[in-house]
C-alpha cells in the first residue's frame, strides 16, 4: 500500500540450506500486481556465456520472460519472451527490472493485459533433452482482462488477487464457451537457451496441457487437455505416436525400468485450477481418472466412458434481472473457481446445472453451513448472508433453465450456433491479439 517494491514477492532467493543464511535475490517483478509467481521450475547448467562458463539458472516464469540468471550471484544475464507479452517491452539488463508498458498497471480502468493471471507457464513441469540442448515448455498464451476492485478489503481465506474475477458475460453459454476457447491456448516450446529463442512450436487449442518427459532416443512426451497422450521427435517435433486417453492429461510424465524393460507412466484426468474455472463441455460423458503405464508393443485400449446423468433443474427462482446480476458477481467472486465460468463444469466437481432436485431443496444449508463439508464443500456462511445464497442460486438455476432449453433445441440449430459463434469468437481474440 505505501508503494515501493515489495520484495519478496516474484522474487528468486538464493539461502545457505545449512544455515539459512541469505546469499542473494532477483525480483522478476517489482510491485507484482498481475499474479506472476516465480515459482515455476528451476534447473542448472552450466553454460557458455558470451565466451565464458556460466553456472546459471533457466526458468519460464509465469510472466511471459525466460531468465537466465548467474546462480553464484544472481546477476541478470538475459530475460527474453517465450510467447506474447504487452506488459513489459524488455529487461534492462544493467538494472535486471523489467521496462513495463504504459497499460502494465491498468491505471485508466480495464485493461486486457499478457500473459493472464494463469500465466505463460504454470505449475506443469518443463523437461531438458541433453542431445538437442533444447528446454521445453508447456507454455499458455491467452490475456486476461485486469481491473481493480473498488474498495479492496484482502479476506483470509479467499482468493485474494485485487482485480475483478468477473469475467464480461455472454447472453449465449455456447457464445461463452467459444470466447474461452478463443483467447487462451497452449503450446509445446522447444527453447534454445543459447540463441534464447523458440527452435519449434506445437499449438494446441486448449491451455491446460500435461508436463513434459525427455528421454533417451529422442523421444518427448506430453499429455494434452484434447484427451490424448502424445509422443514427439525431441528435435524437430514432428509426432511420433498418440494414444486416446478418454480424459484431458495434465498429469506428467515418468519413465523407468522393470527388470530391463522401460515404462512410461501418467496420470490422466483433467481438473486444477484452469479445468476447473474453464469448465470446458465433456460432451455429456463423466471424465475418468486413471493410471495409464505404456511399453513397447502394447495393444491395450481404454473403454468408452460412462455417460453423465442430466438433471433436469426446478424452475428459475426468480426473472429480476437485478438479482440475478448480483448472483453471477457473487458466485464469480466465491465461486466459480472450482464450479467453472457461468456455471459450466468439466466434471471435476458436480455440474451445479444438473443437481438432484435434493441439493436444491437444501441449497442454503449446503452453501452456508456446511453440509457437505467432508465431501469438500465448505461453508461460505463467513462471507455470505441468506440474501446472498438466494442471489446465487437464482443465477445457477437461471444458467441452469438456459441450458435445458438449449439442449431442447434442434441439433442443427445448437451446431450452427456453435459455427457463428466460434467465428465471433476467434475474430474477437484477433482484435485483442493486437492491442
Amino acid at each position: 500500500p505505501q508503494g515501493g517494491d515489495n520484495l519478496y514477492l516474484s522474487s528468486i532467493v538464493a539461502l545457505n540450506p545449512d544455515t539459512g543464511e541469505y546469499i542473494w535475490h532477483y525480483q522478476q517483478n517489482p510491485a507484482e500486481s498481475w499474479d506472476y509467481t516465480a515459482s515455476q521450475h528451476i534447473m542448472l547448467a552450466d553454460m557458455n556465456w558470451q565466451g565464458r562458463t556460466r553456472k546459471v539458472i533457466w526458468q519460464a516464469p509465469k510472466n511471459g520472460f525466460f531468465f537466465i540468471i548467474d546462480r553464484t550471484n544472481g546477476e541478470l544475464l538475459s530475460a527474453e519472451p517465450y510467447v506474447p507479452v504487452n506488459w513489459a517491452t524488455h529487461y534492462d539488463i544493467q538494472t535486471g527490472r523489467p521496462v513495463e508498458t504504459e497499460n502494465a498497471r491498468y491505471p485508466d480502468g480495464a485493461e486486457f493485459i499478457k500473459p493472464s493471471s494463469m500465466g505463460a507457464h504454470n505449475w506443469q513441469p518443463m523437461a531438458f533433452h541433453p542431445d538437442t540442448g533444447y528446454v521445453y515448455i508447456p507454455a499458455i498464451t491467452g490475456f486476461y482482462q485486469y481491473e481493480e476492485v473498488d474498495d479492496y478489503l484482502h479476506q483470509w481465506g479467499q482468493w485474494n488477487l485485487g482485480t475483478n474475477s468477473e469475467m464480461p458475460g455472454a447472453l449465449d453459454p455456447i457464445l461463452a464457451q467459444e470466447m474461452t476457447k478463443a483467447v487462451v491456448s497452449g503450446k509445446l516450446i522447444a527453447w534454445d537457451p543459447k540463441k534464447q529463442s523458440a527452435a519449434w512450436e506445437v499449438d494446441y487449442p486448449f491451455p491446460w496441457n500435461s508436463g513434459l518427459l525427455a528421454t533417451g532416443e529422442n523421444l518427448l512426451f506430453q499429455g494434452t487437455a484434447q484427451k490424448e497422450f502424445v509422443a514427439y521427435a525431441a528435435d524437430s517435433g514432428k509426432r511420433l505416436w498418440r494414444f486416446d486417453a478418454k480424459a484431458g492429461v495434465m498429469g506428467s510424465p515418468v519413465t523407468y525400468t522393470v527388470d530391463g524393460e522401460q515404462y512410461v507412466t501418467v496420470l490422466a484426468g483433467w481438473g486444477g485450477a484452469f479445468g476447473l474455472i474453464a469448465g470446458y463441455e465433456q460432451e455429456g460423458m463423466i471424465p475418468p481418472s486413471r493410471v495409464l503405464t505404456f511399453k513397447l508393443g502394447g495393444r491395450e485400449t481404454l473403454p468408452n466412458n460412462a455417460s453423465l446423468t442430466l438433471y433436469d433443474p426446478p424452475a428459475r427462482l426468480t426473472e429480476d434481472s437485478d438479482i440475478i446480476a448480483k448472483g453471477r458477481t457473487l458466485y464469480h467472486t466465491y465461486c466459480h473457481r472450482c464450479h467453472g465460468q457461468e456455471a459450466v463444469s468439466n466434471g471435476a466437481v458436480p455440474d451445479l446445472r444438473h443437481l438432484q432436485t435434493v441439493f436444491h431443496d437444501n441449497f442454503n444449508k449446503i452453501v452456508l453451513e456446511g453440509l457437505l463439508e467432508k465431501a469438500g464443500m465448505v461453508s461460505f456462511g463467513d462471507v455470505l448472508t441468506k440474501d446472498d445464497a438466494y442471489a446465487i442460486h437464482a443465477y445457477i438455476l437461471d444458467r441452469a433453465n438456459i441450458d435445458k432449453e438449449l439442449r431442447e433445441q434442434s441439433g442443427w440449430w445448437v451446431n450452427l450456433k456453435t459455427s457463428l459463434f466460434s467465428g465471433v469468437a476467434k475474430l474477437i481474440a484477433k482484435v485483442m491479439d493486437k492491442l
